[in-house]
């Protein structure tokens, strides 16, 4: 160990995993349109793009079972969903966006995940103008979030704040973003943008970018 590094020259190839338990859910129709992972899960449970645009099906995440074309659905945007993502603090809040230019929030109450059809969020964010295309929880500080759009700014959100049609922070980029993720200490917000280079920002110093570099 170096400086609190870890250094080893050992080398791993040919990992395989392992399934620890045969259930499984069946009858999935998922339909990712996005950049995103296409998925969101956590202990309680699992949320995923429907076919229908603009749906989401959220189930337990161990409750196990075959999901039929009836299955009760988030149908909260009006075109496809771009991302989703459950709160790290509060399991049961989901955050998911869409190309209607929407950030939405979900409170999943039943254990189950959405057993009615629901099409009313519990809290809207209304700051972009053009397709939100993603979004990242803040590491370390409760009810913050970023989201990004087409229109060339990434946007953060106190939630519990109530001013859901403007952000705290608002910062225009050279170029859309295609992805946002938040430093493991939460410290900085890093970009990767259309144009093929990375951009890191400090929200808590200004809006000005604190690094950028050609990306892959």
């Amino acid at each position: 160990m170096v400086d609190g590094v870890v250094q080893t020259d050992k080398q791993f190839k040919f990992l395989t995993g392992e399934l620890v338990q045969s259930e499984k859910h069946e009858g999935v129709t998922a339909a990712v349109n996005c950049d995103s992972d296409g998925i969101a899960g956590n202990s309680l449970y699992s949320a995923v793009p429907w076919c229908k645009t603009g749906t989401i099906a959220v189930f337990g995440a161990t409750t196990f079972g075959r999901y039929e074309a009836n299955q009760p659905l988030i149908q909260g945007h009006r075109g496809n969903v771009t991302d989703l993502a459950f709160s790290p603090f509060e399991e049961r809040l989901l955050a998911t966006t869409g190309d209607d230019g929407m950030a939405k929030l979900w409170v999943i109450e039943d254990p189950k995940g959405i057993v009615t059809q629901t099409d009313e969020a519990d809290i809207e964010l209304q700051g972009h103008t053009k397709n939100c295309k993603g979004l990242a929880w803040h590491t370390s500080v409760e009810n913050c979030l970023a989201t990004f759009a087409l229109d060339q700014t990434v946007q953060i959100w106190d939630i519990n704040e109530g001013k859901w049609d403007s952000p705290i922070l608002s910062t225009t980029l050279d170029a859309s973003a295609n992805y946002v993720r938040w430093s493991p200490n939460g410290k900085l917000l890093g970009c990767m943008l259309k144009n093929k280079t990375m951009n890191y920002m400090d929200p808590r110093v200004d809006a000005a970018s604190v690094l950028k570099a050609n990306a892959h």
